[in-house]
This record gives C-alpha cells, structure tokens and sequence, in this order.
C-alpha cells in the first residue's frame, strides 16, 4: 500500500495536470474566439458539449492522465480508442468516403433524364411515426428523386420496395414500400402508377425484382447516392438491366471547419452507413 505522502503527493501531481489540461483547453478556446468571429466559439463549445463530443474529451482526458502517470501500456490502448473513436466520428472523414462511393453520379439531373417504364424506389427513405402517418427520413430524397421523375413524365409507373423484418418492426405497422407509396399518393401519383414489391433487405428486393420484368423495358433503380454502387452490382448480379438513379448525397465539396475536428453524432451514423458499404464490397455483394 502506498504511504500517506505517497497520496498526498499524487493528489498534487494530478492536480497538476489537470491544471495543464484545462490551460491547454482554455487556450486553444482563447485563440478561437480572438482569431474568428463570436459565433465560431459559440459553435465550438456547442460541439464539445454534445454527448459525442463529451465522451471524446472523456477520451482525451482518460488518455492523458494514463500516460502522465507512467500507465503507459493502458495510456497506449487509451490512445487507440480515443483515435478510432475520432476518426469514426469525422465529418472529412465521411465526406472523403462519401466522395468515393457517389462521385460517378455527380452529373445526374431529373430533367435530363430519359423516359423510364418503371423506376424502382429502395426502400428505407421512410418512417411510421407515432402519429400514425408515414414520414420522410434522413434518406428521403430517394421519395422525393421519385416524385420528380414521376410529375416530370420521366417515369411511367413507380415500384416501391421494402418488406417488414420480423422482430425488428411492429405488426400493425405499415412495411416500408406501404410507407412510400403513402407518402407517394398524398403527393398526388395515382395509385394505379405505383407498385409495391418484397425485399427485406437490396439483395431480396433486387432478386426479387429480377423476376418480374421482361427484356426491353427500360428500368431505373432510385437509392441513395452512396449505397447505389451495392445497387448497382447486386442487379447485376441478378441480370436486371437498369440505370442508376442517385438521390441523398452525403459528400460535399471539401472544405475544412473547425467543428470538422469534433467528433459528431451526424458524422458517425455517416461513417456507419459508409462502413456498411466498404464491407459490402470487400464480401462481392
């Protein structure tokens, strides 16, 4: 057992450093604020208190006070997480990837687009909120790419994808294509101009898909702009010929901002529906 000193002495130490800390902190804050406008700082802090950016300066912390006092084998494994959990959480990060996957499809324009006797829409831009109306989600876009088509003539009819999961989904609940297609009519498309086909997930919705048409049809696929090359691939795969239609960009053009530093909750989910994509493609689906 350490001595009284021993603790006493420690106490200081970490006082110390702690000290050290919360100056380097307050200095980066001060150079801040005297360098950018008022509003930046104000940003800045905001990030910082948010849950993710809490749990990284827990993080940062943990990690400094473990190599400060010689706990250098726990500080490295500190240091790991405390990177990993940065770079998972990285807005460049996720707009580098982003990038990658949808650049192919930077040029795509509703108006410019030929005439499809059927665009297919994924399922998964939707939701059944607790008011019991279907509702856009983060990836709405694919909905609203579809309802452009559709009041622009690009599109004859519209296929709206998606089966309940069991166990992941309420019964009484309506399944996602139900969802769209809710949505859809309430936009004005006639009913008779939609369709519904199965799929818990692209590879069923696609082989599914692949059954149902003949050759000559000209077929569009709307998904979102990272996730249509896994799209793309899987009909492919099943012998549906059918052009890409992207919609819910996640890349923008690069740019740095001091927030960018911090990690995000937006950024994450980002960089897990990216990372979903990556291992995809290294699997062949």
């Amino acid at each position: 057992m350490r001595s009284y000193h021993e603790e006493a002495s420690s106490r200081v130490n970490n006082a110390k450093y702690l000290a050290l800390l919360l100056i380097f902190f307050g200095a980066i804050l001060g150079i801040i604020y005297l360098t950018n406008e008022r509003i930046v700082l104000q940003k800045v802090i905001l990030a910082l208190v948010m849950p993710i950016g809490l749990c990284w300066m827990g993080l940062l912390a943990m990690t400094y006070f473990l190599l400060v006092n010689n706990r250098r084998g726990l500080g490295f494994m500190a240091m790991v997480f405390t990177l990993l959990f940065s770079l998972c959480g990285n807005g460049m990060v996720s707009n580098a990837v982003a990038t990658n996957l949808e650049e192919q499809y930077y040029g795509f324009r509703v108006e410019d687009a030929v005439v499809y006797d059927y665009v297919i829409v994924l399922g998964g831009g939707t939701k059944f909120s607790r008011n019991e109306r279907s509702e856009l989600s983060s990836s709405g876009d694919r909905v609203m790419v579809a309802l452009q088509m559709y009041k622009n003539g690009k599109a004859k009819k519209l296929i709206c994808t998606g089966t309940k999961i069991k166990g992941l989904s309420l019964a009484d609940d309506p399944s996602p294509g139900e969802q769209m297609m809710e949505i859809l009519t309430r936009a004005g498309v006639p009913t008779k101009s939609i369709e519904l086909s199965e799929g818990r997930n692209t590879s069923e919705e696609l082989t599914q898909l692949a059954k149902r048409f003949n050759k000559g049809e000209k077929i569009g696929v709307i998904t979102s702009a990272w996730h249509l090359p896994r799209a793309m691939r899987l009909a492919q795969k099943n012998q549906l010929k059918a052009d890409p239609i992207p919609s819910n960009f996640i890349s923008s053009k690069p740019h740095f901002m001091l927030t960018s530093i911090i990690p995000s909750a937006g950024a994450m989910d980002a960089n897990t529906k990216l990372a979903k994509e990556l291992i995809a493609k290294a699997l062949g689906q």
